[in-house]
C-alpha cells in the first residue's frame, strides 16, 4: 500500500503505550476507546458551539426542539461563566469552553501515544525516559497507519 509505514519486529516489541498499564498498545481496546472519547469530545463541542450560536435568537429558547441541547450543553457552560464573568455584556466564558474541549480531545488522542525506544530517550528528573519529538513522531505514524486501515 502506498504510504503505509512498516516497522520491524525489534521496533515493535521496543515500543510501548503510555497507557499500556490500562490499555495495551495497538489493540482493538485502545483504538476503540481513544477513538471514542475523541469523538465524543468533538461531537460535544459541536453542540457546545451549536447551543453558542442558539443563544443570539432568544425567541427560539423555549422550542422542544431545541431544549435538549439546551439542557445537555448549560451545565458544562455554567462552570466556565463563574470563571469568567460577562465582559462589557458579551459572555466569553464559552470561549475557555471550547479551548478546554479542544485540549481534552488533543490529550485523549495522545493517550495511545508511543514511548521511544529507550537509546534514543533522555532522562527526565523522574527517572523516566522521554523525548518528545520522537513521541511525537510516533503518533504522527501511528495515526497516518490507521487512516490507511479505514479505507
Amino acid at each position: 500500500m502506498k504510504g503505509m509505514i512498516t516497522m520491524s519486529a525489534a521496533d515493535k516489541r521496543r515500543v510501548h503505550s503510555c497507557a499500556s498499564a490500562l490499555i495495551p498498545g495497538n489493540s482493538t481496546g485502545e483504538m476503540v476507546v481513544v477513538g471514542g472519547l475523541a469523538n465524543f469530545f468533538s461531537l460535544y463541542g459541536n453542540l457546545v458551539t451549536a447551543r453558542i450560536l442558539l443563544s443570539w435568537f432568544p425567541g427560539i429558547q423555549g422550542n422542544p426542539i431545541v431544549r435538549p441541547v439546551i439542557q445537555v450543553c448549560d451545565p458544562f457552560l455554567n462552570a466556565f461563566r463563574g470563571i469568567i464573568p460577562p465582559i462589557g455584556g458579551i459572555d466569553l466564558s464559552p470561549v475557555l469552553a471550547l479551548i478546554t474541549l479542544q485540549v481534552l480531545g488533543n490529550a485523549t488522542t495522545t493517550l495511545g501515544a508511543e514511548l521511544p525506544p529507550a537509546r534514543s530517550a533522555s532522562r527526565s528528573p523522574r527517572g523516566i525516559r522521554f523525548d518528545l519529538n520522537q513521541m511525537a513522531m510516533n503518533v504522527r505514524q501511528r495515526m497516518m497507519v490507521r487512516n490507511s486501515r479505514k479505507w
